[in-house]
């Protein structure tokens, strides 16, 4: 539950070195990202061969075991924070009466505590938060009706088919009209032979 600390805004009531420290961390956890992650280019919304798998997509899938699994951990998170809090809150109270006009000693360690602890409840709820931004849906089965990039594909190959089937066709049809044309000229050639062959005494 580290990361969610990664997003909180800065508080005028966290300590001063607590923005620093939330930084740096970011800065080890985008050193440690894939190299895709941080110098990925432009989002893109749509695929044109009808996938759904893309590095550079605008939309996370994931399965609904996750999602449950995840919005259960945060729950548990909330929880566990107003436990720390409740537990918290007694030694506060004695600390503020001990130190009326004075700073005590492990006061202001308290208090960054509590504030820290504070500023963790509220990136659980902002995590919270935006799962509700997400919905169920099914994935189409790959038995189901082909997707408009697989159909133009299809159309492409069939159409091809087609042209090398006439291509064909036409060759045949060239070849016997060759041969015919040759039949004919030597039927031609036997007739002029058999006449010529009568007129001779």
């Amino acid at each position: 539950m580290n990361s969610p600390a990664l997003v909180l805004p800065s508080s005028s009531s966290s300590s001063p070195g607590s923005d620093t420290a939330i930084v740096t961390r970011k800065n080890e956890l985008e050193s440690d990202a894939p190299q895709g992650m941080k110098n990925s280019p432009k989002l893109e919304g749509d695929t044109t061969d009808g996938s759904f798998a893309n590095k550079n997509g605008r939309h996370v899938i994931g399965h609904i075991d996750d999602y449950t699994a995840l919005r259960e951990q945060i729950e548990e998170g909330k929880q566990l924070v107003q436990k720390i809090l409740s537990l918290l809150r007694p030694t506060c109270n004695f600390l503020r009466l001990e130190s009326q006009s004075s700073e005590a000693p492990g006061n202001k360690g308290v208090r960054e505590l509590r504030s820290s602890i504070s500023a963790l409840q509220h990136t659980l709820e902002e995590s919270a938060s935006l799962l509700t931004m997400f919905w169920r849906a099914a994935l189409p089965s790959s038995q189901g009706p082909a997707l408009p990039g697989k159909a133009d594909e299809s159309m492409e190959r069939e159409l091809l088919d087609l042209r090398a089937q006439v291509s064909k066709q036409e060759k045949l049809l060239q070849s016997t009209a060759e041969r015919l044309k040759t039949a004919n000229q030597q039927k031609e050639n036997m007739e002029q032979f058999i006449v010529n062959q009568c007129r001779c005494p």
